[in-house]
Parts: structure tokens; C-alpha cells; sequence
């Protein structure tokens, strides 16, 4: 964020607006101000990944019921009307929660990334001639631009690509424990290391 430091310390421009100082504290800020649309894309994000990982077990009860009804071919019918319904009903689910999300995602994100442009400009205006006479206006104009694209990204990434990652991992973990108790606990311990790792990663590599 423009602005001068002092050992390390954020220095607030006199009477400019309050904006966080802390990366994520500066993306909540903004995320706020429309939380309603956001735990919109949030819910059909988590639809969308539900209906991803349970198309698989729609195509497992079509598979079982042709199985089943090898030795009644007249029970067939039967027997494929539910799994079949599921299966198109889940993949309809996941084609319209998906693009209800992206459709939102298109709507926000251009009005996000001018407020936080906005924001960061109406801040900038309130330091001294001094500071903007000893920094050049590309560069500046250049951070602030990065620094709006940079919150879009951060939320699109969380939302868009942790999310549905998450969800699909804690499914995976139910069905399997739900069919082998043993390899859903390896697979839950898995997922567990394996998101840490690379928590821990993403914190060492944030300040390149």
C-alpha cells in the first residue's frame, strides 16, 4: 500500500481513510461490503463440488442396478429410474451451480476491483507533496493498480480453487470412511499433511 514506513512500522498519511494495514485484514475490508454475494458463490461453489463428487456414485447404483438385473431384464426399468435420475440431476446441478457462480464472479468482480482502486486513490491523495514528489506517478499508479488486481485474485483463488478443494476432500473422506474406515482414516491424514505443507509453503514464499 502507498505509504512511508518507519522501522518496519505502517505510517498512516494524516486524515486518510482507515484502511487495514494487513494484507488479509485488507481484503476482508472490502470483502465485507458485499459478504452477501460472496457467501452466495460460496454456497453454490459448494453445491457445484458436492454434485462433482457424488456424480460417481450415481454411476456406481446405475452400474450395480444393471448388474442386479441381469437375472430379471424386466426389472430393469425398475431398477435404473432413481440412479438415472440422480445421475442427470447431479450433472444439471453442477452445470447451472457453476455457472450461477462464474456469472456472479463476472458481475463483482469489475465493481470489486474499482472500489478498491477508489479506496486506495482517495488514500494516496491525503500524503504530502513531498512524498509524492519523491515517488513517480507510474509507480504509484502501477501499485495500486497491482494492489486491486491482487485482491480480486486472492478471493477468486480461495473461493474458486481452495474452496472447492476442500469440500471435495471432506466428501472423499465421509464416502470412504463410510466404505472402509481404515483407508478413509489414510486418506483424511493425507489431505490434512498435505494442505499444511503447503500452508506452510504459500507463508514462506509470501514475501517473494
Amino acid at each position: 500500500m502507498p505509504g512511508q514506513t518507519i522501522r518496519g512500522t505502517f505510517q498512516r498519511a494524516p486524515g486518510a481513510p482507515g484502511l487495514p494495514a494487513q494484507p488479509f485484514r485488507f481484503v476482508l475490508y472490502f470483502l465485507a461490503r458485499r459478504r452477501w454475494i460472496f457467501l452466495s458463490i460460496l454456497c453454490l461453489e459448494a453445491l457445484n463440488a458436492t454434485c462433482a463428487i457424488a456424480i460417481p456414485q450415481a454411476l456406481g447404483r446405475i452400474i450395480r442396478a444393471v448388474i442386479q438385473a441381469r437375472s430379471q431384464p424386466l426389472d430393469l426399468l425398475d431398477r435404473l429410474t432413481w440412479p438415472l435420475v440422480l445421475f442427470l440431476g447431479l450433472g444439471l446441478g453442477e452445470v447451472l451451480f457453476g455457472s450461477f457462480a462464474r456469472s456472479l464472479q463476472l458481475r463483482v468482480g469489475p465493481r470489486q476491483r474499482q472500489e478498491v482502486t477508489r479506496e486506495v486513490y482517495a488514500y494516496l491523495q491525503h500524503h504530502s507533496h513531498q512524498y509524492l514528489g519523491n515517488n513517480f506517478a507510474g509507480a504509484l499508479v502501477h501499485r495500486i493498480s497491482e494492489m486491486s488486481q491482487g485482491v480480486n485474485l486472492t478471493l477468486w483463488t480461495l473461493i474458486f480453487d481452495f474452496w472447492p478443494v476442500l469440500i471435495t476432500f471432506g466428501m472423499s473422506v465421509v464416502l470412504l470412511v463410510s466404505a472402509n474406515g481404515r483407508l478413509g482414516a489414510l486418506v483424511g491424514a493425507w489431505a490434512v499433511l498435505f494442505i499444511g505443507c503447503s500452508f506452510l509453503l504459500a507463508l514462506r514464499s509470501r514475501p517473494y
